[in-house]
């Protein structure tokens, strides 16, 4: 997983906006924020992709399901993490 403040502010963004479903001001800036953090991104490790093609789609509001493939995405890529980090705790990595 990535160690860039770059790709840690889209993941911890990301996680917060498909997790909330009140849109307020604080929402408006984390919306900002993380078009910000993308555009700062460069390059993205595999794992993260996704979940910045999903934000993409989202900031963009192109599609109705923008927020349930946010979701869909986040929920993948924090499943990827915890079997690393369950590998890890077990010695396997």
């Amino acid at each position: 997983m990535s160690q860039l403040p770059q790709h840690r502010a889209i993941v911890a963004i990301c996680s917060y906006l498909a997790t909330t479903f009140i849109h307020d001001e604080f929402h408006a800036l984390m919306r900002s924020s993380l078009k910000e953090a993308i555009d700062a991104g460069g390059t993205y490790p595999a794992p993260l992709k996704p979940v910045v093609v999903a934000a993409v789609q989202y900031l963009k509001r192109t599609d109705p399901n923008s927020e349930h493939y946010l979701r869909q995405a986040v929920h993948a890529y924090h499943r990827q993490a915890a079997a690393v980090f369950i590998d890890v705790m077990r010695g396997k990595a």
